[in-house]
């Protein structure tokens, strides 16, 4: 009875790490996004700088979720619970990683990203924003029903990257936008959307934990 409820205080904790990651990775998302907008690259190095926090703290959540294997033995549920936990300190970590690519870009444009519909952007940014608290909920609460609306989000993010991503092409030999922004745009884009991706695999991880089984998406 003893181990059992010290393995529970463990998870416990552990839980409380990733809820710590996911709390500071939001935070790192909302800042870059007001960047793109604003085009300030003192807060985006601000940001970035905060990357190695995150990264400290995934890696103590991976030697944690080790040594819970090691001296737990778990079978069953209480192994998945394990796993998750440090699958999921990963996928939290790469949208971070996505947040401070996001502020490099941002950085290193020449001018204000005025040649793009921001309010289209901002759109694609709401959404994955929506998938990436969606995601971190249905992990904490073990929640069925979050995880499997956060993977039906996922295509309408991108169908937004597909959309903005053309509307970019088109403004490509237009003498009032610079190339190398218009590359960093589209680049930015494509982070927005790869946050999208990993808080999929967050919700898919859970679906997982709660099913024992992987999620089938339908053909």
């Amino acid at each position: 009875m003893v181990i059992r409820e010290k393995f529970e205080e463990d998870m416990q904790n552990l839980k409380k790490r990733l809820h710590g990651i996911g709390k500071i990775t939001i935070e790192m998302m909302e800042k870059s996004f007001v960047c793109i907008q604003t085009h300030d690259k003192v807060h985006s190095q601000e940001i970035i700088d905060m990357d190695m926090i995150i990264n400290d703290l995934q890696e103590k959540i991976y030697d944690n979720g080790i040594i819970l294997l090691t001296k737990q033995q778990p079978v069953a549920i209480d192994l998945r619970r394990i796993i998750v936990a440090m699958n999921n300190a990963s996928e939290i970590e790469r949208i971070a990683d996505f947040a401070t690519n996001i502020c490099k870009s941002v950085i290193r444009s020449t001018g204000p990203l005025s040649f793009v519909d921001l309010n289209d952007v901002q759109l694609m940014i709401q959404k994955c924003r929506e998938m990436v608290l969606a995601a971190l909920a249905s992990y904490e609460q073990e929640n069925e029903d979050l995880a499997t609306e956060v993977i039906a989000l996922d295509e309408e993010v991108n169908q937004l990257e597909v959309q903005l991503i053309s509307q970019l092409v088109k403004t490509y030999g237009n003498p009032e936008v610079e190339p190398f922004d218009l590359v960093q745009m589209i680049l930015m884009i494509r982070y927005i959307e790869r946050m999208g991706d990993h808080a999929t695999n967050i919700a898919e991880n859970t679906f997982y934990l709660i099913k024992g089984v992987h999620f089938q998406r339908k053909s």
